[in-house]
């Protein structure tokens, strides 16, 4: 009670002095949804964009605006092969992708982060995409970008009271069958053909694949 009259003195005195009163914090503390649906369909569309050129150029150079890691060095792979084999016919610079889903979490510091669901209309894939913006001064870029068969059905995703996307600690299995890395690890050891995953992960669409590749 002393807190909350001290806490109304200094208002007023603010007030008298003619300097601004802080808008109060709602329920959730200091923490903000990393991107709302508005600004996630714009961040997309300049994605759209600057993926584009990078296909109609045949360079990667654009794409370093955009993406980062792992994801950035598979696009500039399949560029630069792209640029090789190119004899006479014009780069290929279609792209149909198209958002189905959004999912942001409340974050309280950086990095900031959201996934995207996406429809890529051009190879009937689904891509589960991770955008993530280190600080305040960097812009937002695609660090990963999983995909799957559009027969296949994501997980409920957890979301709060306002909608945000709960997301779960990656050492602690809260519920599940196990953690999150303990799960990838599984992945990794099966893909791996390891034979102490074999009876933790089935043998998904992807897991086929690769071991036809590493067949062939």
């Amino acid at each position: 009670m002393i807190r909350r009259l001290w806490v109304a003195v200094m208002a007023s005195a603010m007030l008298v002095a003619g300097c601004a009163v802080p808008h109060p914090k709602d329920s959730h503390g200091v923490t903000k949804v990393a991107a709302t649906e508005a600004e996630v369909e714009a961040i997309y569309d300049r994605y759209r964009t600057v993926r584009k050129s990078a296909l109609e150029l045949l360079d990667e150079r654009p794409l370093t605006q955009v993406e980062s890691g792992a994801v950035l060095a598979i696009d500039a792979g399949a560029l630069m092969v792209a640029r090789r084999l190119l004899l006479s016919d014009a780069p290929d610079d279609t792209q149909d992708l198209r958002i189905l889903d959004v999912y942001a979490p409340r974050l309280e510091s950086y990095p900031l982060w959201f996934v995207v669901v996406v429809e890529d209309g051009v190879r009937d894939l689904i891509k589960v995409q991770i955008f993530q913006r280190e600080s305040s001064t960097t812009g937002w870029q695609l660090v990963a970008s999983p995909e799957t068969l559009p027969s296949t059905e994501l997980p409920v995703f957890d979301l709060d009271d306002t909608d945000a996307l709960k997301p779960v600690d990656p050492l602690r299995a809260g519920g599940l069958s196990m953690s999150p890395q303990e799960a990838v690890d599984a992945y990794a050891a099966t893909l791996n053909s390891r034979p102490e995953a074999e009876s933790t992960v089935s043998d998904d669409s992807f897991i086929t694949k690769m071991r036809e590749v590493a067949a062939e």
